[in-house]
């Protein structure tokens, strides 16, 4: 008859390990073996911890709040059944596993001016910002929230003027922001786009040729590249390797930019239902991979160079369209040098504007160094967005060091009319560097 006996070891360490006494004496004429008949783990990994435990809120007034959830291991239902009970009553908040992309979605009944504060700390992926997207749905109604409306449409690249401000940190360090959000994208994408490209964007929200974004309803879906609100992903191609990535939202307070109405009698209402930020990762071979993690360890600083957009302003039949004013000349003085160097002698009334939309076409071939694919022919250019593009590129030595004075002078060729406004877009450098394993971020200019 065959003997057999079981041994139990248990423990929270990585060895595991037991004493008895009296000891078990195996006898020499028999054979033993010795098995694993059973292994059983349960671990409790703490995925909520000091740098992912707080939820923001942002009030109209600008004043703030904040929610925080005790550290320890979560279920996303926990997450869920927690929030209700610190959150203001006015503000709802959902959470919902999304397993194919394994990230969590949030959504929140936000009022106009909060924040929409998206956060990836995927550490230890290779992600490129570049190639990422914002899928936004939204649904425009009339100010009952139900009814769809009737004589208000939305316009061209309204999803980025339903945004105030958006910005992007790396490992909390501030390293682009557009203020502004559609009016820069309007006036960017009119002097980047080629015709070939018309059609493409208008799932970005880029609408031309009359067409709308909404269905019967009023609902609207967009896939929005973050390089077209942001000039880091347009210009910064690589991979970002152990850094923590904060994208932020501002909505704006009002939402009279993004529609066009045939009547002002009629009240509407945006709702936001839902935004995510698509981030692609990159996936390395075991090869590249070592490569990688080999010049990673020496802690290099990587310089991440790009060309910063600010647009400022001192509206119009839409907020995306932009008006000539019958002008005759404009002044750039960056210090005391003057672009362009002679008079334009503008006359818009009798079709003399040849020159402007010359220094339109040329930018591409400036800014992308290829050849120029206009988006706008010179028809479409001075009736939908005449944009004087002054191109500073090629300066004086004394004017790249030290604080510049920037003035802009109009000259038209009958007053403004009222409630002009005018919006100046500057592109310019901008170097940060970044330290991959500590972390440390710095701008250099």
């Amino acid at each position: 008859m065959s003997e057999s006996l079981t041994l139990t070891l248990s423990g929270t360490s990585s060895v595991l390990e037991a004493q008895y006494f009296p000891p078990i004496e195996l006898s020499l004429e028999k054979n033993y073996v010795l098995g694993l008949v059973e292994f059983l783990t349960f671990n409790s990994i703490p995925n909520i911890h000091e740098t992912c435990n707080k939820f923001y809120l942002k009030r109209a007034d600008n004043s703030r709040e904040s929610i925080t959830i005790p550290t320890g291991s979560y279920e996303i239902e926990d997450i869920q059944n927690f929030s209700p009970k610190e959150l203001p009553s006015d503000i709802t908040l959902s959470l919902k596993a999304n397993d194919n992309e394994l990230n969590s979605e949030v959504t929140c009944n936000h009022v106009d001016n909060d924040e929409i504060h998206i956060v990836v700390q995927h550490q230890d992926l290779c992600l490129l910002p570049s190639k990422s997207s914002l899928h936004i749905h939204e649904k425009i109604t009339k100010g009952d929230g139900v009814a769809a409306v009737t004589v208000t449409k939305l316009i061209n690249m309204a999803v980025c003027h339903l945004f105030e401000e958006v910005h992007y940190e790396l490992n909390g360090v501030e390293i682009d922001r557009n203020k502004n959000v559609g009016i820069t994208s309007a006036m960017k994408g009119y002097v980047s786009l080629s015709p070939g490209q018309q059609y493409s964007p208008e799932n970005t929200g880029w609408l031309s040729g009359g067409n709308e974004l909404t269905d019967a309803a009023g609902n609207f879906d967009v896939v929005l590249p973050l390089n077209y609100v942001l000039s880091f992903a347009e210009d910064y191609r690589r991979v970002i390797v152990n850094g923590k990535h904060d994208l932020i939202l501002t909505r704006s307070n009002i939402d009279l930019n993004a529609v066009i109405q045939a009547s002002h009698t009629e009240n509407f209402k945006i709702t936001l239902n839902k935004i995510k930020w698509l981030l692609p990762y990159i996936k390395l071979a075991d090869k590249p991979k070592i490569q990688l993690l080999n010049y990673i360890a020496k802690d290099p600083a990587i310089s991440m160079s790009f060309r910063s957009w600010e647009t400022r302003n001192e509206l119009l039949r839409t907020a995306s369209e932009f008006d000539h004013c019958r002008i005759r000349d404009v002044k750039l003085f960056l210090n005391s040098q003057c672009y362009p160097y002679g008079n334009m002698n503008l006359d818009i009334y009798n079709n003399q504007y040849a020159i402007l939309h010359d220094m339109y076409v040329r930018f591409q071939m400036t800014y992308y160094n290829k050849e120029a694919e206009p988006l706008l022919s010179k028809r479409e250019f001075i009736n939908r967005a005449l944009l004087i593009v002054i191109d500073c590129s090629k300066q004086n030595e004394t004017l790249k060091t030290g604080p510049v004075d920037i003035r802009l002078e109009f000259y038209s060729s009958i007053a403004f009319p009222p409630h002009t406004s005018a919006y100046c877009m500057i592109l310019h450098d901008r170097i940060v560097e970044c330290n991959p394993i500590s972390g440390t971020v710095k701008k250099l200019v």
